[in-house]
């Protein structure tokens, strides 16, 4: 009944437009609660992995925290644990971001933990890779009395949420969730008189299921690439808008330009699919370029686009990955100039790997 009410909670302020708090110092004062509850939603996705589900409901949501009508996205640096507390009275006093894989951020997390008022709600959400050894949570799970466990979150890919409220015994968990296989999302409401907070805690370890997607684009934190080749959000070829990889012209070096990602997990009934294209504007100076998708060692996709050719749109990409169907693959998306090369604005539009978690 809980998670029911938080959704509709949560959608009913998509709805009206939440705010978006993108860095630490964007931290608002009290928070409209009517009632004298507060919706709180955790969302959290490891890496390569699709994103979650939102409780009760078929929308998916990657890495962010929702606290009432705010939310906490993670885009710029975005590996490691993100944190959001409220205090007893139902307002946001603040968020960070720590790495638990280094030992500064282990200590600067137990010290924000250590410090927070009785009654603080505090609500946690993975994104990334998490940690570097099970040594590395251990103290982590065992002070706020976690189910997951220390060897899960120490996997190399994880989804880890957690919400729970400090007591005068310690931190009493309300709700966690943990995946190996996809993103968790995680909805609550809090009240200001604490009720529920000695209810038993829901925990979920979550199992993908059906045809999920993994956007390629949200992905390069974990890619072997250059600090040039980067996410963009709206990137325009022959006027439509994707979000896109975005592929910087290599003049002077030459050969291609890569982005690639190892120990990819592949479903049955892979394939990718998006769209390649020339930002425009990059045309009329452009000699053309060449784009392929590896898998392991085999190149399965080639095209080519020539600016001389109408038409100056989107390409579209639907390519069989059936060869490679359950299998740990190195996929890779390559940009090859066709002559200078000094104007190939080389955009990946909206690349998925698309497939069955049965």
């Amino acid at each position: 009944m809980r998670s029911v009410l938080a959704l509709a909670l949560t959608l009913v302020l998509f709805a009206l437009g939440a705010r978006l708090l993108r860095h630490e110092r964007d931290v608002p004062g009290a928070l409209a609660h009517p009632g004298g509850s507060l919706a709180v939603l955790a969302a959290a996705k490891g890496s390569l992995l699709p994103a979650g589900t939102v409780p009760g409901g078929v929308e998916t949501m990657s890495s962010a925290i929702l606290i009432g009508d705010s939310i906490l996205r993670f885009e710029e640096n975005r590996a490691g644990l993100r944190a959001a507390w409220v205090d007893a009275a139902l307002e946001l006093r603040g968020h960070e971001r720590f790495q638990l894989a280094e030992a500064d951020g282990r200590r600067a997390c137990a010290t924000f933990l250590d410090g927070l008022p009785l009654g603080s709600t505090l609500v946690l959400a993975s994104t990334g890779a998490f940690a570097a050894a099970p040594e590395d949570v251990a103290g982590l799970l065992a002070n706020l009395g976690a189910r997951s466990s220390a060897r899960e979150l120490a996997s190399a890919s994880v989804s880890w949420a957690w919400i729970g409220r400090r007591s005068r015994g310690g931190w009493v968990a309300l709700a966690e969730g943990v995946s190996t296989e996809s993103g968790v999302v995680l909805a609550w409401v809090l009240h200001a008189d604490g009720a529920g907070a000695g209810d038993a805690s829901d925990f979920v370890r979550v199992e993908a299921r059906g045809r999920v997607e993994v956007a390629l684009e949200d992905e390069l934190d974990c890619a072997d690439r250059t600090e040039d080749v980067v996410r963009v959000d709206g990137a325009p070829v022959g006027g439509v808008r994707l979000p896109a990889i975005f592929v910087p012209p290599r003049p002077k070096q030459g050969g291609h330009r890569s982005v690639v990602w190892d120990q990819v997990p592949l479903g049955s009934e892979p394939r990718f699919t998006g769209a390649i294209g020339l930002r425009d504007g990059a045309w009329a100076q452009s000699d053309g370029a060449r784009f392929e998708l590896w898998v392991d060692a085999t190149s399965v996709h080639t095209e080519t686009l020539d600016p001389r050719a109408p038409p100056r749109s989107w390409l579209p990409w639907n390519v069989d990955l059936a060869p490679f169907a359950a299998r740990k693959v190195r996929i890779e998306l390559r940009v090859e100039p066709l002559g200078h090369g000094s104007a190939d604005l080389a955009l990946w539009g909206k690349p998925l790997l698309v497939y069955r978690a049965d």
